[in-house]
């Protein structure tokens, strides 16, 4: 399924329900304001309160948007009241996606760190007359720019791999944090440059919205944020609710009930198993 095919579905499910999509992002980052607000004006405990609360407030509005474009609701609020719910279950799956990505965020930081010292004692060097050592201190900044970049990049490209994690999470409350991440990754191993096609195709539309000093993301951010939910259930396989035509060529997610495993170790392979991904790039839902 090509880029113009997940927005032709994300506009359908929009269908009649702008109001209530609109209403959610809105409250979504009215929400997000707050907590920056309180971080801003409140040193310490204003960053402790964001940090702790954002994740389950973004949690909480994914399992709301996915609700709504199901048309399992029609309560565009229905996030707020369940933030401290899925606390511990959005903390756990974001660790476990921090795990995955941590040793080229380490990389980066660290050499990030270096370049700045770096030019700083290059300006130091400059400023006392010490020339012999600035000739080492520009290789040394330079070197460490150039990892740094290379980190940022590697960064980026894993950290694709984790962006259904947590759709994953909340359409599969029976499986772990680890078995939604690692269920991530699967779905979106050679899908990666279809999503950031994607999310390139709304390019102009984000330069429109800012040509309107941004009010054009009052439309833009529910059609993107629906637009990622259709890519995922192409790629999981679920059944589209809104979608004209039902595609036989899709990444399937069995709709069965889990059996009841003899151990712990044995249900938790079944739970896996449960999501049929078929590397066939000619049976990918998402064409290129």
């Amino acid at each position: 399924m090509r880029a113009r095919e997940i927005r032709a579905q994300a506009r359908e499910a929009l269908s009649g329900n702008w109001t209530t999509f609109i209403l959610l992002n809105v409250m979504y980052v009215l929400a997000i304001s707050v907590l920056t607000f309180i971080n801003y004006f409140i040193p310490f405990l204003g960053a402790i309160a964001y940090i702790l609360l954002i994740v389950p407030l973004t949690y909480s509005y994914s399992q709301n948007l996915l609700r709504l474009k199901r048309k399992e609701t029609d309560n565009a609020f229905e996030f707020f009241k369940e933030i401290f719910a899925n606390f511990k279950r959005s903390w756990s799956v974001v660790g476990r996606t921090i795990q995955k990505v941590l040793i080229p965020c380490i990389v980066a930081i660290v050499a990030l760190i270096v370049f700045y010292i770096s030019l700083t004692s290059v300006v130091i060097s400059a400023i006392f007359g010490d020339g012999s050592i600035i000739a080492v201190l520009y290789v040394v900044a330079f070197i460490s720019l150039f990892i740094s970049i290379i980190a940022y990049i590697v960064l980026f490209v894993r950290g694709l791999l984790y962006m259904l994690s947590t759709y994953i999470a909340i359409d599969n409350p029976q499986m772990t944090a680890k078995e939604s991440v690692d269920t991530s990754a699967k779905l979106m191993n050679g899908n990666r440059w279809k999503y950031i096609c994607l999310s390139l195709s709304f390019l102009g539309w984000m330069i429109l919205s800012i040509i309107t000093f941004g009010f054009g993301y009052i439309f833009l951010l529910p059609y993107m944020s629906v637009a990622y939910v259709c890519f995922y259930e192409a790629l999981a396989g679920k059944k589209q609710s809104n979608s004209a035509s039902n595609d036989s060529d899709t990444v399937e997610v069995s709709q069965e009930p889990v059996v009841e495993a003899n151990n712990e170790n044995e249900q938790k392979n079944v739970v896996l198993n449960t999501f049929k991904v078929n590397d066939n790039d000619n049976d990918n839902p998402i064409k290129q």
